[in-house]
């Protein structure tokens, strides 16, 4: 075990902190690795005990240990929105935002979590080291390196470019150098953490059921970066669970996995509660639904994306009205209580009719929905990098607002609710998905003054949004290597885009 000691930061509050199953595993594959590992978050407030009490610098929950006080501090970021928070925690725990300004070896920042699979560059001049895919391929060599820096006192330098050489690991400050996405084994993935007091889950014992999806949406980052699809042995599922009177079941195609059905039967038999994530509506069977029921699920969230089969079929969500509709009146009939139903508005080629579209399938959902109420949820489409909108443009404002006037005929149709998503939030997150270096300034900004981003990025100039990607052209980050082939994603879209505008 080395003795190096690292903290562990999460850049938003406690509770989503502890809800985050790739965070929580992160700090217990550290727990086995290092002498002494604590964990932070975004404080709430000036009197959040996450700050020391007279100086008010960021310090570790269990230890009470300033966080500059550790050799490595490491973020785990999630999402593009929480970016402007890790400046904010390095700042909080009294060290230089910026990496150049830090000229120490110790303690060295490092940051991982999905969104620096994407693309890192927004947050690139904070941080020292980025982990680019999985973590369990990556730490055990990251450490060893770093602890033999620390042992032999190496110049800032030294370490940094072995970190370099390591696969899997970006050093922004050595310029954009390509670097592989990596990902572990199946039998390699790390166990589950079990429950932890403060979380919005509660008791619930949250367990990986698997990674990756193989069904090919084009919008969809998960599913190219978290490639290849591996299922985990029902074993390993029940092992995370132990004992637990409710499990969690986090994948993203949990309906996927060939042994759901025994599983549920396994904990329905025990009397066991579980929670589900999104299903593919033509994954729902009478048998799964009335187990998944009896498992004490009383929500279940469906997908469909798109409301007409032709724009969700150009998106590569293969699912048919019929099966929508049949998905829906089972798990009605199962007793299913609450069906959420998402969709995404901003779609390539997308025109009022495909919104109208929209309203026309719930219509027909809340025919045979029976004594289930039905949650609509309505989300501008971000295009991602590494998936084949990545080219697509941030749809406007005024097409959303008027597209989302259609769909305010959905809250008049009987057990039908709208939730419709906040453009303000999402035109941030668009701008950062696919942002470069020139956004730290941004960043830095918002940070110290404690202005919304939004507001410091509108004061900006910042390059079209709205206006589509050369797909003949470099993208910022195309020196990362996601696995997935640029030409491939490029001939998605274009076949995506093939018709209207948005």
């Amino acid at each position: 075990m080395s003795d190096l000691s690292a903290i562990l930061v999460f850049p938003n509050s406690k509770d989503v902190a502890l809800a985050s199953l790739g965070f929580l595993k992160v700090y217990e594959m550290l727990r086995h690795q290092l002498e002494m590992v604590d964990l932070a978050y975004l404080p709430s407030s000036a009197r959040d005990p996450i700050l020391s009490p007279r100086q008010h610098l960021l310090v570790g929950e269990r230890t009470r240990s300033e966080a500059r006080r550790f050799d490595v501090v490491a973020f785990s970021v999630a999402y593009e929105n929480d970016f402007v928070h890790v400046p904010e925690l390095l700042a909080s725990a009294g060290m230089a935002p910026l990496a150049e300004a830090r000229q120490d070896a110790f303690p060295l920042v490092v940051c991982g979590g999905f969104t620096m699979s994407m693309n890192p560059l927004p947050i690139a001049d904070f941080v020292d080291a980025v982990v680019v895919g999985e973590s369990e391929p990556v730490l055990e060599g990251m450490l060893a390196a770093i602890a033999e820096a620390k042992q032999k006192a190496l110049a800032k330098a030294t370490l940094l470019k072995r970190l370099r050489d390591l696969e899997g690991v970006f050093v922004p400050s050595l310029g954009d150098q390509r670097v592989r996405r990596v990902w572990s084994g199946t039998d390699d993935i790390a166990p589950d953490p079990g429950a932890r007091a403060g979380s919005h889950f509660g008791d619930m014992v949250l367990v990986e059921i698997g990674r990756g999806c193989g069904r090919g949406c084009l919008f969809c980052a998960a599913g190219n970066l978290y490639r290849p699809v591996r299922m985990r042995r029902a074993e390993a599922i029940l092992a995370g669970a132990g004992g637990a009177g409710k499990i969690g079941l986090v994948g993203t195609a949990a309906a996927d996995h060939p042994a759901l059905v025994p599983l549920l039967e396994r904990f329905a038999a025990e009397g066991r509660s579980v929670g589900l994530g999104s299903f593919r509506a033509d994954a729902v069977t009478r048998e799964l639904a009335e187990l998944v029921a009896r498992c004490g699920v009383q929500t279940i969230t469906l997908a469909p994306e798109a409301g007409s089969d032709s724009l969700r079929a150009r998106i590569g969500k293969r699912i048919s009205r019929r099966e929508l509709l049949e998905a829906v009146t089972t798990l009605a009939r199962a007793g299913i209580k609450r069906i959420k139903l998402y969709f995404m508005i901003g779609l390539p080629g997308e025109t009022d009719e495909d919104v109208e579209a929209i309203v026309d399938l719930v219509r027909a959902l809340a025919r045979v929905r029976g004594r289930a109420q039905l949650s609509i949820s309505v989300a501008p489409l971000v295009p991602k990098p590494h998936t084949a909108f990545q080219w697509c443009g941030f749809i406007t404002r005024l097409t959303f607002l008027r597209r989302v006037a259609i769909l305010r005929q959905i809250p008049k149709l009987r057990g039908c609710s709208l939730k419709v998503g906040s453009y303000r939030e999402a035109w941030v997150e668009a701008v950062l998905s696919k942002g470069t270096r020139s956004l730290g300034s941004a960043l830095l900004e918002a940070a110290q003054s404690r202005t919304p981003l939004r507001s410091v990025l509108r004061a900006r100039t910042l390059p079209d949004i709205h206006a589509a990607l050369d797909t003949e052209e470099p993208l910022p980050w195309d020196f990362i290597e996601s696995g997935v082939a640029r030409e491939g994603l490029k001939r998605q879209y274009l076949k995506a885009a093939g018709r209207g505008r948005t």
